[in-house]
Formats: C-alpha cells, structure tokens, sequence
C-alpha cells in the first residue's frame, strides 16, 4: 500500500508541479497533507477492489474531483468537453432543450430552477423561479448527477419531456414541456406608449452590448424617446464583460463594478467611458427575483450612481465571479475566483439588490403563489463578509416599508410589473422637465 500510495503521490505531485508550486507555512501543514493523500489513496483502493460494481480509476478519480468541485460552492462544477461547449452555447444565444437556467440543490439533490427563459418552452408551461423539478420522465432526479439531469431535459427538439415539479408547500405536480431549438435574442427593443422605449435584456451574451447599441439607434430614428425601461427579469446573467458594455451605455463615467479576489493585488476594477446612448433620458431598470448576476451588475451599478430607479422585486442574489480552466484536452474546472461589487462597494451576494420601488408579489389563483428563493437559499452559498456589518433585519424592513399594499392582492392587468415601471419612468420624465 505504502508503494502505491508513493506511486499515485508522485504522479500527482508532478503533475501539479507543472502549473504550481506549493507553498507549505510551516511544517504541520506539509505533514498534514502527506497524510490526507495517503488517507485519500486507501479509500480509492478500498473502493476499487470491493465495490459492489466494477470501476474504473477514471471514474473514481471523475467522482472525486467532481465532488470536491461540488462541496464548494453551487455555482463550482467539473466539466467535461459536452459541458464545456455548453457553458458556450449559452453565450451565443443557441440550444437545444426546454428553455431554463437550473441549479443542482444540494440539500434535496433536486433540480432547481433559477428562472425560465423568456418565450421558450418552459416558460410557456408555467415554470417558476425557485421550482423543484424531482422527476424527469419518471426518474427521480435525485438519484443522478446533475449532468444526467440536464442530459435528459435536453433531448432532440420536438419530443417531450415529463417533469414532476414541487413548488413551496403545494404538492407535487406534472409539467408536460415539448422541447426546441432555443433561441434568445438577447435584445428585444420597442415603443410601447408615450415614446416610452421597452429595451428587454435576455440574457448577456456575446454581442449583447453591441445588439443594444444598433436597437437604441433604431429606436431614436423613427420616435423622439422621452424615457427608457431596462427590462431585466427572469435575466439569469451572462458575460461580465456584456455587463459592463450595457452599464457603460448609459454612463458617463465612473466606476461599473470592481472585483475581489483572495490576492489584494489581483482586485481588478472597470470604469466607464463618456457617452450616454439615451442622451441623458430618464431611466427604469425592471427587476424580480430571476434577474442574477449579470442582471445585477447592472442594476446595481446604475443604481448606485443614481442614474436609474430600480423597479420590481429583490434580486437573486448572486454577487461571485467563476473561472472556467481547460485542465486537459476533454475536461475544464470551473470555480468561485472572486466577488463582484458595486460601485458604493455593496457586495450583493445572497442579498441582493432591493429595488428602490419595491413591487408587491402578485397572487392570482393558490396555484400560481411564488415562492421565495435566491442566492441565500441554495445550499453551500458563499457567504457575504460584509452581512455582519449591516443590520439583517433592515432588508427585511427595507421591503415592507416600500411595497404599498398587501401581497397577494389580484389585479386585472396582463404585466402588473410592467405596467407601475411605466407609471414609475412616466414620473420620472415629469420631474425632469419641470426642472
């Protein structure tokens, strides 16, 4: 054992030697790790030589990385060359499946769902933000890893896909979801009323930025534009970089987001650059508790310098920056590398940004009843170092004091939201020409 142990040692030794150096403090630390190698390398025998089914050193060496990927956070993953492409294609704007951003939820096992795609199927058969799905096509999801999961919401377009979603309290219920070719535009751009624009942001992809800029332009051709809404619900994020092009866009200067990692040196920090495509108009940034990350970038870095009301209900909550790392030919790493803030330095992880008009969550029938969920209620989530430092119980406060109303009152309007974000920017335009 003790040959084997120095062999696999040596092997792995010399292999992370190529890129990294190790750097012990003292010698306990050396020792300890020694020991936790050796240690690692016993349960790899013991399993190799006795479980149940044969397997390979491959697949046990798969499981481990993958589990220790998994343990750190739930936005850290091993991927293999399939995910890989994936996690491109989602920048492109092009896939095939069902048309929703998931987590795996580590208490349960269950798929969760961040938010369903705008205009695909899943956000046609009524899926929600915080969804449990717990079976697809009659196989719990428990009882696979979380990319088998997705390997089954995916399948060829046209063929359906059985779903068995647990929402909050109610009991489980059936979804039947057809699937397709995927395709989010990420720019949607149009007049709505009173030469207000409607500018709603999928998701950021690659040319996002770009894409934003020509709608804009198109927009001013044709209409005199008194105010602008920033649509980013059910936005699950995207690029950094498209986060910053679009805050950009309506800045003249000053700092975007800056970024944080474990090395003082290593804090990185963009700025913007003078030219505001919308002239100086008016701005509404839409809202809910679908719009992460990316989503939040921006609509915390206008918020911050004030060059917009945010408007709809708290965001996700997801304030941490990954780095995806080929490490062979058919395999990446991608893990938690930094946190993001804005630019007042608010770190928005697991709280995030509370909307500066807060709009009431709206429940029309019991069936359709939301539930809460975020960043804060995923299992693992990295913790916000700044969370000690600010009131807890002030968000909480924040919220009721700004929703004007109960939850859960109905109202016979198609997009409630949409609807008090235009009341919201129409107010807005009224102050600023009576300046």
């Amino acid at each position: 054992m003790k040959k084997l142990t120095t062999i696999i040692f040596s092997i792995l030794l010399i292999g992370s030697i190529t890129s990294y150096s190790f750097a012990f403090s003292e010698k306990t630390d050396k020792d300890d790790f020694y020991n936790r190698v050796e240690t690692f390398v016993k349960i790899l025998m013991n399993i190799k030589n006795n479980y149940v089914e044969e397997k390979t050193f491959k697949d046990l060496f798969d499981y481990s990385i993958e589990g220790m990927l998994n343990k750190l956070d739930p936005h850290s993953a091993y991927l293999t060359e399939k995910d890989f492409e994936r996690s491109k294609e989602a920048t492109t704007g092009k896939f095939t499946g069902v048309g929703m951003v998931v987590q795996r939820d580590e208490k349960t096992k269950f798929i969760k769902v961040v938010s369903p795609i705008d205009d695909t199927p899943a956000q046609k058969a009524g899926m929600k933000s915080g969804d449990l799905v717990i079976q697809i096509d009659g196989t719990y999801v428990d009882n696979l890893s979380f990319n088998d999961g997705i390997e089954m919401l995916r399948g060829k377009p046209g063929t359906e896909v059985k779903l068995k979603v647990w929402r909050g309290k109610e009991k489980p219920f059936d979804v039947n979801i057809t699937r397709a070719v995927i395709k989010t535009p990420s720019i949607k751009a149009k007049i709505i009323e009173d030469n207000i624009a409607h500018i709603k942001i999928t998701q950021f992809q690659e040319k996002t930025t770009k894409d934003l800029t020509r709608e804009v332009k198109k927009l001013k051709k044709n209409n005199k534009i008194k105010g602008y809404i920033i649509d980013l619900r059910n936005n699950p994020g995207g690029l950094l970089s498209q986060a910053v092009g679009v805050s950009d866009a309506f800045l003249e200067q000053g700092e975007i987001v800056s970024t944080r990692s474990r090395q003082k040196d290593s804090a990185r920090r963009w700025n913007a650059k003078k030219g505001d495509i919308t002239s100086g108009k008016p701005i509404v940034v839409l809202v809910n508790r679908g719009s992460a990350s990316a989503s939040e970038i921006v609509a915390g870095s206008l918020q911050d310098h004030k060059r917009a009301i945010i408007v709809g209900q708290k965001t996700f909550g997801k304030g941490s920056v990954q780095s995806i790392i080929q490490i062979s030919k058919d395999k990446a790493i991608k893990f938690t590398t930094a946190r993001y803030y804005t630019p007042s330095g608010r770190s928005i992880q697991k709280l995030g940004i509370i909307p500066d008009v807060v709009i009431p969550r709206l429940v029309v029938t019991k069936e359709l009843e939301e539930v809460e969920y975020g960043e804060n209620k995923l299992s693992g989530a990295l913790s916000n170092e700044q969370e000690k430092k600010q009131e807890k119980i002030s968000i909480e406060d924040k919220l009721k004091q700004k929703q004007d109303g109960k939850e859960g009152k109905t109202l016979n309007i198609t997009d409630y939201p949409l609807a008090r974000a235009i009341d919201t920017l129409k107010t807005a335009i009224l102050l600023e020409s009576i300046r």
